[in-house]
């Protein structure tokens, strides 16, 4: 199994993508949320995960609900 880990700044989210197109598998990616990340950061991993939703990438839920990032 092939988990990323997401930190929603620019080296990890270029790292998932980067995976994604060169067709290696990611079967999850986890962002471990602290509560004290910038509100962009936040903002970002709301759209980054529609991203991964929609590359079928899985995960599991967060405070926030979101499904892709623990």
């Amino acid at each position: 199994m092939n988990i990323y880990s997401f930190s929603g700044g620019k080296d990890s989210t270029a790292m998932v993508i980067n995976a994604v197109r060169q067709r290696q598998p990611v079967d999850a990616v986890v962002f471990c949320d602290t509560g004290g990340e910038f509100d962009e950061i936040y903002a970002h991993i709301e759209v980054f995960s529609k991203w991964c939703v929609g590359k079928g990438i899985e995960g599991g839920g967060n405070n926030n609900q979101s499904p892709f990032f623990v």
